[in-house]
């Protein structure tokens, strides 16, 4: 299997909030997604950032105890596949206060994220598993009305899990993505990293850890 290697320059963005509300069908039930927050494209590749809300009227700010769901998507029409690495490679965390400190992370927020850095090339022990022989791959297209993945399995994530917070009030959430993009067809598949821009979110936060004395 060959690899092609596409780093990515890693240069924060801030971007602008768009009011988008998808519904989606969902365990039986009609789940709403709001605050749809999109990368730029890297390589054909883009990550959408949303949250599940209740109701179409709840446009309340993102705050700390909001799931977070991801969903890639493709920027032009042909479907792209990707395959999605391991917790520990995949997604890199940071939240910032007001003044831009770094607030510190939990054992679950340090472990997500940590070994980013240390992927060069594809190789199948990095990918995630969603069981026995069953990697991580996704089929993705420039259609943002479905589906959603959750960082990890069987469990929701949300700001508070992943860092110390003393105080309340308005964050910077950084998340920063890695995938494997396919880019030829099975069984010769060559595979490139794609390293996207990383995305700044506004959090609205909660306190969930005594202040320091």
């Amino acid at each position: 299997m060959g690899e092609t290697l596409a780093l990515i320059p890693m240069k924060p963005n801030i971007l602008s909030l768009a009011l988008v509300i998808i519904g989606a069908f969902y365990s039986g039930q009609t789940s709403v997604y709001a605050y749809l927050f999109d990368s730029p494209a890297t390589n054909n590749v883009l990550v959408s950032i949303n949250v599940a809300r209740e109701n179409d009227k709840d446009l309340s700010p993102i705050t700390s105890r909001d799931t977070l769901y991801y969903q890639f998507l493709a920027q032009t029409n042909p479907l792209v596949t990707i395959w999605i690495p391991k917790p520990e490679y995949f997604c890199r965390f940071e939240l910032l206060d007001g003044n831009g400190n770094r607030q510190k992370k939990t054992p679950l927020g340090e472990k997500l994220g940590a070994k980013f850095f240390e992927v060069r090339k594809f190789s199948q022990d990095l990918i995630n598993m969603r069981g026995p022989k069953r990697p991580h791959i996704l089929t993705i297209s420039p259609a943002k009305a479905n589906g959603r993945e959750l960082f990890l399995e069987g469990e929701s994530i949300t700001v508070d899990k992943l860092f110390q917070i003393e105080q309340a009030g308005n964050y910077s959430l950084r998340l920063h993505f890695q995938v494997f993009k396919a880019s030829s067809r099975a069984p010769s598949y060559t595979t490139e990293l794609v390293r996207l821009p990383m995305l700044e979110i506004p959090v609205k936060a909660s306190p969930n850890a005594p202040l320091k004395r």
